[in-house]
């Protein structure tokens, strides 16, 4: 359990369920969820890591429209496009969106080692790809990017081999 903050001053406590899939659930009674595990390490980053193997699809509310195939981080409880240029998603990366979402929507993220979407248009295969503006994934980060993070190597046009990889910080 992590006590957090969220942007409106309001102290919840973070879990996910130990369902498939999970579901990630704010209390703000304090009390700890029977079988739920914290997903927020000790400074209140999204720690991924605490997620089982079995977990290859998660599911949360969209804080925006995410259409499918967009790398996804999740701030405060809601899901955005990750976004290079805004340090906040660095360490919130949880995912590709399976789905096209509205705002408010459930998105359904897989962080299966092995993405596949039909028609999705990947570059041609080895080819690294990193956390882009806007949920794309991008050969070579933007100039004002302010993290540089390997998310994974296409395998073929529709599947990507997904990994988060260690990341290096851009110093302006």
């Amino acid at each position: 359990m992590k006590t957090v903050s969220t942007l409106s001053g309001e102290e919840v406590h973070v879990y996910v369920e130990a369902s498939i899939p999970a579901k990630l659930v704010l209390e703000s009674d304090g009390e700890d969820s029977e079988g739920a595990v914290p997903v927020l390490d000790s400074e209140g980053k999204l720690d991924v890591s605490v997620l089982p193997d079995t977990y290859q699809q998660i599911t949360f509310p969209a804080g925006e429209a995410i259409p499918s195939g967009l790398l996804v981080a999740v701030i405060d409880g809601y899901a955005y496009k990750a976004d290079c240029t805004n340090i906040l998603h660095l360490y919130a990366i949880v995912g590709i969106s399976m789905i096209g979402v509205s705002a408010f929507e459930t998105v359904i993220v897989s962080k299966d080692p092995q993405v596949e979407l039909s028609g999705w248009g990947l570059p041609s295969a080895h080819t690294i790809l990193r956390c882009g503006k806007q949920g794309q994934l991008v050969n070579v980060p933007p100039n004002d990017a302010l993290f540089n993070l390997i998310v994974g190597v296409v395998q073929s046009a529709d599947k990507l081999n997904f990994h988060i990889q260690n990341y290096i910080i851009i110093e302006p």
